[in-house]
């Protein structure tokens, strides 16, 4: 099972809703948010690991669809710029806190970069939905299309089911007792 459709969304969330909060935290009414936002930045900056571990095997999977591989290379650079930002804005606001350093032009350098990491995290995002929705990755479409290499005639069977008839029909056996050449020698006749 590819479990990563189900952890990539809350690196997303998080990241996003943490600039967010930090951003609305600025007004002094909802200074509150502040924490709200720390957790948020801790949650997603965590959640980055599995989500680009699951990518990894996600990623080995697609390879198979034609055409795919930039795609998959432009996505794994931006998850990988997008995984280290947040595990480093993270660390940093944790020792900012601690310190008690989080305030004035840290709290506002932190914050801007936080945005840039959410940015980064929503075109992130925008080229992994291209890798599902325009070629396929993940779904059933992809399993078809994997599948298609092992193709086998369904023709032979489709005669079998089909009546023993004279040569003015359409399809007419080669074998001369009930039963032979049905599966592997059809002949198509001219007429129609």
């Amino acid at each position: 099972m590819d479990w990563h459709p189900f952890i990539v969304h809350f690196p997303i969330a998080s990241i996003v809703l943490s600039a967010l909060f930090d951003w609305l935290s600025r007004i002094d009414r909802l200074l509150h948010l502040q924490t709200t936002g720390f957790a948020l930045l801790i949650v997603g900056a965590l959640s980055t690991i599995p989500a680009a571990f699951t990518g990894e095997s996600a990623a080995e999977t697609a390879q198979s669809i034609e055409g795919i591989q930039d795609a998959i290379t432009e996505h794994e650079n931006l998850s990988t710029i997008t995984l280290w930002s947040a595990i480093l804005l993270a660390v940093a606001r944790i020792h900012l806190v601690v310190k008690n350093l989080y305030m004035g032009g840290r709290r506002l350098a932190h914050t801007v970069l936080l945005t840039a990491c959410a940015v980064m995290v929503i075109w992130s995002a925008y080229t992994g939905s291209s890798l599902v929705h325009e070629f396929g990755a993940g779904t059933q479409k992809q399993q078809i299309r994997r599948d298609s290499c092992k193709w086998e005639n369904p023709l032979p069977l489709a005669v079998e089911s089909l009546p023993r008839t004279g040569s003015g029909d359409r399809f007419a056996t080669t074998g001369s007792k009930p039963g032979e050449g049905l599966s592997s020698q059809v002949a198509f006749t001219e007429s129609h």
